[in-house]
């Protein structure tokens, strides 16, 4: 008669290897698992980021609306001093997208809260054919976010009525 064990000896170890790669397999799965979180998570910030930063430049679009409002037709801020711009004079325009050119002759708004720069807009008079007729502006406004590098530049037209 055999003795029992006799069927341990011959056994190759199969379920070691097995298990190992099984491992292996489950270990794969969780380190891509956990990058594919990371990105996503760096995603939806960069999102969110951009979000601000376009509010930013809508509340900076708001605030030249009113200003502009504010000016009743008249070349030079009265209460700043800054020069409204005019694009007929044939002087250089300055790109929207320069962000540097964004801090020189640049109006800056109030500071939002959560904000690190503060957003910045910019008045120039596109038509003026005469005192009785409407006075058309361009708005050109910029807002920042809270990482470097992310910015939001609007332009619209904005056109204030003779009285």
């Amino acid at each position: 008669m055999k003795p029992r064990y006799y069927a341990l000896i011959h056994q190759q170890g199969a379920a070691l290897i097995i298990g190992l790669i099984m491992l292996l397999i489950l270990t794969l799965l969780g380190v891509t698992a956990i990058s594919n979180v990371t990105l996503q998570e760096k995603m939806a910030g960069s999102l969110i980021d951009r979000s601000r930063a376009f509010q930013a430049a809508e509340i900076a679009l708001r605030r030249a609306e009113n200003h502009v409002n504010g000016l009743n037709g008249a070349d030079t801020d009265s209460e700043t001093g800054t020069a409204i711009y005019d694009l007929n004079s044939g002087g250089a325009q300055p790109a929207p997208t320069d962000i540097d050119a964004w801090n020189d002759n640049y109006i800056v708004a109030p500071d939002i809260s959560g904000i690190s720069t503060a957003p910045r807009y910019r008045i120039e008079q596109q038509i003026k054919v005469s005192d009785s007729q409407p006075t058309i502006y361009r708005l050109s406004a910029i807002g920042y976010g809270n990482r470097p590098g992310t910015a939001v530049v609007l332009q619209t037209t904005f056109g204030v009525p003779a009285f």
